[in-house]
Protein backbone atom coordinates (compact mmCIF):
# COMPACT_ATOMS: atom_id res chain seq x y z
CA UNK A 1 0.00 0.00 0.00
CA UNK A 2 1.36 3.42 -0.82
CA UNK A 3 2.19 5.79 2.01
CA UNK A 4 0.09 8.85 2.84
CA UNK A 5 1.82 12.14 3.61
CA UNK A 6 0.64 13.82 6.83
CA UNK A 7 0.61 17.59 7.39
CA UNK A 8 3.97 17.52 9.20
CA UNK A 9 5.62 15.63 6.30
CA UNK A 10 5.53 12.23 8.02
CA UNK A 11 4.70 9.26 5.81
CA UNK A 12 1.88 7.05 7.15
CA UNK A 13 1.85 3.47 5.83
CA UNK A 14 -0.67 0.73 6.58
CA UNK A 15 0.44 -2.90 6.68
CA UNK A 16 -2.21 -5.24 5.26
CA UNK A 17 -2.77 -8.93 5.88
CA UNK A 18 -5.77 -9.89 3.77
CA UNK A 19 -6.31 -13.25 5.46
CA UNK A 20 -8.74 -13.72 8.32
CA UNK A 21 -5.87 -14.74 10.58
CA UNK A 22 -2.70 -16.79 10.83
CA UNK A 23 -2.53 -20.58 11.04
CA UNK A 24 0.21 -23.03 12.01
CA UNK A 25 3.05 -22.92 9.50
CA UNK A 26 2.35 -19.36 8.34
CA UNK A 27 5.42 -17.12 8.20
CA UNK A 28 5.34 -13.32 8.05
CA UNK A 29 8.44 -11.26 7.34
CA UNK A 30 8.74 -7.47 7.51
CA UNK A 31 11.85 -5.56 6.48
CA UNK A 32 11.96 -1.79 7.05
CA UNK A 33 14.91 0.34 5.89
CA UNK A 34 14.60 4.07 6.50
CA UNK A 35 16.97 6.53 4.86
CA UNK A 36 18.38 9.53 6.72
CA UNK A 37 15.83 12.21 7.52
CA UNK A 38 12.73 10.05 6.97
CA UNK A 39 9.75 10.30 9.33
CA UNK A 40 7.49 7.25 9.10
CA UNK A 41 4.52 5.89 11.01
CA UNK A 42 3.66 2.23 10.36
CA UNK A 43 0.34 0.80 11.50
CA UNK A 44 -1.98 -2.06 10.62
CA UNK A 45 -5.58 -2.09 9.43
CA UNK A 46 -6.75 -4.56 12.09
CA UNK A 47 -5.71 -7.02 14.75
CA UNK A 48 -3.49 -9.99 13.90
CA UNK A 49 -5.33 -13.16 14.93
CA UNK A 50 -3.31 -16.30 15.53
CA UNK A 51 -5.45 -19.43 15.49
CA UNK A 52 -4.90 -22.85 17.05
CA UNK A 53 -2.17 -24.85 15.33
CA UNK A 54 -3.18 -28.23 13.96
CA UNK A 55 -1.11 -31.20 15.01
CA UNK A 56 1.92 -31.69 12.81
CA UNK A 57 2.13 -28.05 11.71
CA UNK A 58 4.96 -25.76 12.79
CA UNK A 59 4.38 -22.60 14.80
CA UNK A 60 3.26 -19.38 13.17
CA UNK A 61 6.30 -17.10 12.93
CA UNK A 62 6.93 -13.43 12.35
CA UNK A 63 10.38 -11.95 11.69
CA UNK A 64 10.86 -8.17 11.75
CA UNK A 65 14.10 -6.55 10.59
CA UNK A 66 14.33 -2.78 10.99
CA UNK A 67 17.16 -0.42 10.08
CA UNK A 68 16.80 3.25 11.00
CA UNK A 69 19.36 5.78 9.71
CA UNK A 70 20.67 8.86 11.51
CA UNK A 71 18.15 11.71 11.84
CA UNK A 72 15.23 9.37 11.15
CA UNK A 73 12.08 8.70 13.18
CA UNK A 74 10.01 5.50 13.06
CA UNK A 75 6.73 5.07 14.94
CA UNK A 76 5.44 1.47 14.84
CA UNK A 77 1.84 1.33 16.11
CA UNK A 78 0.14 -1.94 15.06
CA UNK A 79 -3.23 -3.16 16.26
CA UNK A 80 -3.23 -5.98 18.82
CA UNK A 81 -1.87 -9.49 18.29
CA UNK A 82 -4.48 -11.97 19.48
CA UNK A 83 -3.34 -15.58 20.06
CA UNK A 84 -6.25 -17.99 20.52
CA UNK A 85 -6.13 -21.15 22.68
CA UNK A 86 -3.77 -23.72 21.16
CA UNK A 87 -1.88 -21.15 19.07
CA UNK A 88 1.89 -21.49 18.76
CA UNK A 89 3.61 -18.22 17.83
CA UNK A 90 7.24 -17.15 17.60
CA UNK A 91 8.34 -13.59 16.88
CA UNK A 92 11.84 -12.25 16.33
CA UNK A 93 12.56 -8.54 15.99
CA UNK A 94 15.95 -7.08 15.11
CA UNK A 95 16.42 -3.31 15.21
CA UNK A 96 19.49 -1.40 14.03
CA UNK A 97 19.13 2.14 15.38
CA UNK A 98 21.77 4.64 14.21
CA UNK A 99 23.03 7.43 16.45
CA UNK A 100 20.58 10.33 16.38
CA UNK A 101 17.70 8.18 15.16
CA UNK A 102 14.37 7.88 16.99
CA UNK A 103 12.10 4.92 17.54
CA UNK A 104 8.70 4.46 19.14
CA UNK A 105 7.79 0.73 19.06
CA UNK A 106 4.44 -0.36 20.45
CA UNK A 107 3.00 -3.87 20.53
CA UNK A 108 -0.17 -5.11 22.21
CA UNK A 109 -0.87 -8.73 23.08
CA UNK A 110 -4.53 -9.44 23.84
CA UNK A 111 -6.35 -12.60 24.98
CA UNK A 112 -8.36 -14.56 22.42
CA UNK A 113 -11.84 -15.28 23.76
CA UNK A 114 -12.12 -14.09 27.36
CA UNK A 115 -15.66 -15.49 27.70
CA UNK A 116 -14.23 -18.98 27.05
CA UNK A 117 -11.44 -18.53 29.60
CA UNK A 118 -8.68 -17.82 27.07
CA UNK A 119 -6.64 -15.60 29.36
CA UNK A 120 -2.91 -15.23 29.83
Amino acid sequence: MRAFTLEDGTALAHLHNVSGGLLGGDHLAMQVNLASGAKVQLTTTGATRIYRSREGFSATTQCNEVSIAEGTLLEYLPDATIPFAGARYLQRTSINLAAGAGLFWWEILAPGREARGELF
